[in-house]
């Protein structure tokens, strides 16, 4: 039974596969090098009234840091 257990063990840990992550320059860091990231947030600010014009049904959830978004793999 242990056998069993073990060789189902081996053969699971041969199923996980790594994904490479790498770290890359986030968009508010590359805005921010080149002097653009103030008028980047003057241009699209952040609107609590945004949600309440939407159709009633449909359910939008914004993300406020999405500028904060640096891993890609």
């Amino acid at each position: 039974m242990r056998w069993i257990g073990f060789l189902s063990l081996v053969a699971l840990s041969e199923c996980l596969v790594t994904v490479p992550l790498t770290k890359i320059k986030s968009m508010r860091e590359t805005l921010r090098e080149r002097d653009l990231l103030r008028d980047y947030l003057q241009r699209h600010p952040y609107s609590q009234a945004y949600k309440l014009l939407r159709k009633p049904r449909v359910t939008v959830q914004s993300m406020r840091n999405y500028l904060d978004v640096s891993v890609a793999g």
